[in-house]
Formats: C-alpha cells, structure tokens, sequence
C-alpha cells in the first residue's frame, strides 16, 4: 500500500465538527461586551475634561520651557563676556615660536 492510500484512508472516519450547546449565544454575547467596554474607553478619552486637561499641561511645559531657555540665554550672555575678558587678560594670541 502506498502512502497517499494510507492517507486516503485515514480520512474515511471524519465526521462533521460540532459546536457546544449555546456556543453561538454565547460568542455574541462576548462580542456585545467587548464592543460596549471600548466603546466606554473612547468615551473617556474624548470627554471635554479630559481634552482641555491635556492641552493645558502642554501649555504648561511649553511656558516653563521658554522661561527656562530665556533664563539660560541671559546667563550665556553673561559667561561670554567672562570667557572674553579671560581670553584678553591672558593673551591667548597665536604666536610663533620665533617672535
């Protein structure tokens, strides 16, 4: 006997797969629940209050950022005229080894 009659044969007892009592029921059901609990969850995410929250924490950060960079460029300022006296005290020219 050859291996594809083998295989005929095996699929001579197979019989049609049956679903559980209520099965069908039971999968709307679940799927009704699901579809229902995301439903809520994008509800929550799209209430007004939650939005303005959102936009009024990125106002925020972007008002502590600007006054950070602000507070820092005042600063900068104030280091290079310290690096420039430095620079002029210690003559720091380029000089040959000759002069």
């Amino acid at each position: 006997m050859k291996s594809a009659d083998k295989i005929i044969e095996s699929l001579d007892g197979l019989k049609r797969a049956e679903a559980p009592a209520f099965f069908y029921t039971r999968l709307l059901g679940r799927m009704q629940h699901t579809s229902s609990s995301a439903q809520k969850k994008y509800y929550l995410a799209v209430r007004p209050v939650f939005i303005v929250s959102i936009l009024l924490l990125a106002l925020l950060i972007n008002v502590a950022t600007l006054i950070h960079f602000k507070d820092s460029g005042d600063r900068r300022s104030a280091n290079t005229a310290t690096i420039e006296s430095f620079t002029n005290e210690y003559d720091f020219s380029a000089r040959s080894i000759y002069q």
